[in-house]
């Protein structure tokens, strides 16, 4: 007996995938969480109006990965990590 289509993921709960370049970004913190707020125009929209804003809220742990993971891809150096201390560890100076 053929098997109907799960009605989970019809083709309206699909998520849709949105393309477009990216003109700016600016990000604040807000409850210890990263808000991330991204500019970008869809293909063929003339750059001279408004841009398009998607806005992503984002935990630490998540900005950090894609931060490391973009830092990764383009081939840059991420900032320099500061050396560990222990919380008993006399400060040296």
């Amino acid at each position: 007996m053929p098997r109907s289509e799960d009605p989970i993921t019809t083709p309206s709960d699909r998520p849709t995938e949105q393309i477009g370049v990216l003109v700016g970004w600016d990000s604040s913190e807000i409850e210890g969480r990263i808000h991330l707020k991204l500019e970008y125009f869809p293909p063929g929209k003339t750059p001279r109006g408004r841009p398009q804003i998607m806005r992503l809220l984002l935990d630490r742990n998540e900005a950090s990965v894609l931060g490391n993971y973009l830092y990764q891809i383009t081939g840059e150096a991420g900032p320099a990590r500061k050396p560990r201390r222990w919380p008993w560890s006399k400060s040296a100076g």
